[in-house]
C-alpha cells in the first residue's frame, strides 16, 4: 500500500466500526471525533500527510522495485 493522506487514515480508522470503550463507556459515532483520541488521532495524520508534502516527500518515503507509487518511511 502506497502513502495515504491524514484524511484517507482518519477515514480507514471510522470504516472500521470497532467497538471502542473509554472510562467505562461505549463510545458512539466516531471515535475519531472523541476528546480522549481526537488530538491523537489528528498528531498521526499529519504524520501521513507529511509523507505527500511535495518538500519533505523524497526524505520520508521509497520506491519499491517495479511500483510506481510511493511508501512511507514513517514505521520503518
Amino acid at each position: 500500500m502506497g502513502t495515504i493522506s491524514g484524511k484517507d487514515f482518519i477515514d480507514r480508522l471510522n470504516k472500521l466500526e470497532n467497538e471502542i470503550w473509554f472510562d467505562g463507556e461505549k463510545i458512539k459515532g466516531k471515535f475519531s471525533d472523541h476528546p480522549a483520541f481526537k488530538g491523537v488521532i489528528k498528531t498521526k495524520a499529519s504524520l501521513y500527510d507529511l509523507q505527500n508534502d511535495p518538500i519533505l516527500k523524497e526524505e520520508m518515503t521509497f520506491f519499491l522495485p517495479n511500483k510506481e507509487e510511493t511508501f512511507g518511511l514513517s514505521y520503518l
